[in-house]
């Protein structure tokens, strides 16, 4: 019977994605421990702690389908941890060889190394995602960059802007996420090997050798003391993951807010009856820009439990150590499938540049007042134009006029500024700026990622 939203037959794949099922399910797991169990006892046996050939063997017998899940659940609500009794089934299957497995390793070593193998695969998944999304970022920009539309600073019109630019500050933001999950490789994705207390005594006085070897054969890193009671490599990931959930989360409220009655600047295509309401026949919601944000938004908040659990009393707490258990795969689902829903609302987005204009227009064209005011600084002081400009905003406000009359009917405007002056000021393909420039600039920075 499902308990959790991840595991339910109804709500699961709308908060998680196929990869990420596969990479945090039991099987997965049970298999991530015996593939760090073989390749602790491949780096002993490299350094001569075990006999030679022990390794190899120890791989032949060992047979992750033949684990009891129930008996292992079993010695888990009994002893805390599911090493012991894994470790007990391991050594059954090796035979002769039983004793060197799991030969001077803590139960953190393995539970940690083998949960590192999960989250690595989760930051592939989670990358190859970012870099479809930059994808998507990219055609909107060739498909629709030059589209003039308001930008909107505390949901009200602020000044003009391309759509290109306001995508492109989407895309240089999901760049420096790139950036940052490659960068947290180095101190997350590293190997755990410290014995009972960070000694490596067990070792026979070889421990940083076969740590090293460990990593090796992993394909992970490795740190010179060890991180049991250290969390910040983790917790840091937690929260390159959770930043990438703002930002996503930010999208789709963004997306939902420009696909409201009232703005209309872009739709979500699909199926004739995609989030239909139950009462109201004429609605279509908006479910991809929804999810997109409500399951980011879950992400992030995972993420931040990850600072409190960060926090460790000595060498060693379990008190903490076990909440990290639920938050860190919850934090790697969340995300992949935080984007998953991003990618999906990217390539259904549908652009009305029309309706982009005529909202400029709808409220009066007060949004290339910016460019009013340098306009009349050109034959005046600035802090004149700009009260000139104020002036008329307000007269067209009270008389339901364009701002392009309120100032032509000013006599201190009239006499200086010829209409035409006026009509290019207010144009607004004359008020972007250097939208283009930093919009290519983002497009060939694209290429190194795409």
């Amino acid at each position: 019977m499902a308990v959790s939203i991840y595991d339910s037959d109804i709500f699961s794949k709308a908060f998680t994605t196929p990869e990420t099922r596969l990479i945090f399910s039991d099987s997965e797991y049970i298999r991530c421990i015996v593939e760090t169990e073989v390749a602790l006892a491949r780096a002993q046996e490299f350094a001569g702690l075990l006999p030679p050939g022990t390794a190899t063997e120890i791989q032949n017998n060992l047979n992750t389908a033949e684990i009891d899940v129930e008996e292992l659940a079993k010695s888990f609500l009994k002893i805390g941890r599911p090493i012991l009794g894994i470790v007990e089934q391991l050594r059954n299957q090796a035979g002769t060889n039983s004793n060197w497995v799991h030969f001077g390793a803590s139960t953190y070593d393995i539970m940690d190394t083998a949960r590192v193998l999960q989250i690595k695969q989760a930051m592939s998944s989670t990358k190859r995602k970012l870099v479809k999304v930059l994808s998507r970022f990219d055609k909107l920009i060739s498909d629709h960059g030059d589209a003039i539309m308001a930008s909107r600073s505390n949901n009200m019109h602020s000044a003009t802007q391309t759509f290109g630019l306001k995508i492109a500050v989407y895309a240089e933001e999901f760049m420096r996420h790139i950036e940052r999950l490659d960068g947290v490789k180095s101190r997350a994705l590293n190997v755990q090997l410290a014995g009972a207390n960070g000694t490596l005594n067990s070792m026979g006085g070889k421990g940083v050798e076969i740590k090293l070897k460990f990593a090796e054969e992993l394909e992970l890193g490795s740190i010179d003391t060890f991180w049991h009671n250290a969390r910040d490599g983790i917790t840091e990931l937690g929260q390159c993951l959770g930043l990438i959930c703002s930002s996503v989360a930010r999208i789709g409220q963004n997306a939902s807010h420009l696909q409201s009655t009232e703005i209309n600047e872009l739709c979500e295509t699909g199926e004739q009856d995609r989030g239909q309401s139950t009462t109201l026949p004429h609605k279509n919601n908006p479910r991809s820009a929804e999810f997109t944000e409500a399951v980011a938004r879950l992400g992030r908040q995972r993420s931040m439990g990850l600072l409190e659990i960060m926090t460790q009393e000595h060498d060693r707490h379990g008190g903490t150590y076990i909440a990290e258990w639920a938050l860190l795969p919850e934090v790697c689902i969340l995300t992949d499938a935080a984007l998953a829903w991003l990618i999906d609302l990217l390539e259904r987005l549908k652009i009305d540049e029309a309706r982009m204009l005529s909202n400029i227009w709808a409220a009066g064209g007060i949004v290339m007042t910016e460019n009013l005011v340098h306009t009349l600084a050109r034959v005046m002081p600035k802090s004149q134009a700009r009260l000139i400009v104020e002036e008329a905003v307000q007269e067209a406000r009270t008389n339901s006029t364009s701002i392009f009359e309120a100032l032509s009917n000013k006599v201190e405007v009239s006499e200086i500024i010829s209409r035409n002056i006026l009509e290019d000021a207010l144009k607004p393909q004359n008020s972007t700026g250097d939208s283009k420039k930093i919009v290519n600039k983002i497009r060939n920075r694209l290429d190194k990622f795409l």
